[in-house]
């Protein structure tokens, strides 16, 4: 698995195809795995990458704008210009900071279960909406090893299923400081004064399932960014990039080949340029 460094922080990423360069932001507790049938999906008409957020080692330096900035120095580390952006729920936040902070470094966007503030503000409750199933916490000792064995300590063997089932094995093992830092992070975000701002082509992805926030969020953000399109995904849920990939997929390969067609993309380089 390759990695790239980031401020001394070795973050692992996945990568498939060539192209036009696609990255994914996983969730609450997601992981780069999460978008195993985005990589293989997508990837003979892009290049599709996704990579793990980094953990929290306090609440208080863990900041939106830290993980924008990691996003910022991912690309940058790649030697990226710019790139679509995809955001799954709490990755959906960091990506509608990335497009407002770096609109020259994103080429569109995708918000995938998003929303652009939560009315329930409690961590159960955040935890119980954006997790597809138990969350797997560190043991004290785990957390220990984990620093000194960096991506190195194995948490125990992941058995082969699929839908939620397949999401909650293969979510990441947090700290109880990175969930705390990471519900903190979503009770207080709020989108809605600056979405106006947003400049990138976007799409606003929702399951036809998912919960009355999620469905209500969504309207919201087609509503408020300039240049949006929304998506419902029928018989989708929260997670629905991986319970209706199919759809998911062909949702972001239909937005990207008609909103970044070459006339398109030309006269956003000439903008770039001129800024």
């Amino acid at each position: 698995m390759p990695t790239v460094d980031i401020e001394g922080m070795k973050v692992a990423y996945a990568e498939a195809g060539t192209g036009l360069p696609v990255v994914f932001l996983p969730g609450l507790v997601g992981t780069r795995d999460w978008f195993r049938y985005q990589v293989s999906g997508l990837s003979e008409s892009y290049r599709v990458m996704s990579y793990d957020v980094r953990s929290a080692r306090n609440v208080a330096s863990y900041t939106l704008d830290l993980l924008t900035e990691d996003l910022a120095r991912f690309l940058t580390s790649l030697k990226l210009q710019f790139a679509v952006i995809v955001g799954h729920s709490f990755g959906a936040m960091v990506a509608q900071r990335f497009a407002l902070a770096y609109p020259q470094m994103t080429e569109a966007l995708v918000l995938v279960s998003a929303f652009p503030t939560l009315e329930e503000k409690s961590p159960e409750a955040i935890i119980d909406a954006l997790s597809p199933g138990q969350v797997r916490v560190e043991s004290a000792l785990q957390s220990f090893l984990s620093k000194i064995f960096p991506h190195k300590l194995q948490t125990g063997t992941r058995e082969e299923t699929d839908g939620l089932e397949w999401l909650t094995s293969h979510s990441a093992t947090l700290s109880r400081t990175t969930l705390a830092a990471r519900t903190a992070l979503i009770g207080k975000f709020d989108s809605r004064d600056w979405l106006e701002q947003i400049e990138a082509p976007t799409l606003v992805i929702v399951g036809a399932k998912d919960k009355t926030p999620f469905l209500a969020g969504a309207q919201t953000l087609y509503e408020g960014i300039p240049n949006a399109e929304l998506e419902v995904i029928e018989e989708g849920d929260h997670f629905c990039f991986y319970t209706r990939h199919d759809l998911v997929n062909r949702a972001i390969d239909d937005f990207l080949k008609d909103r970044l067609s070459s006339g398109a993309r030309a006269a956003r380089d000439i903008k770039r340029r001129r800024t």
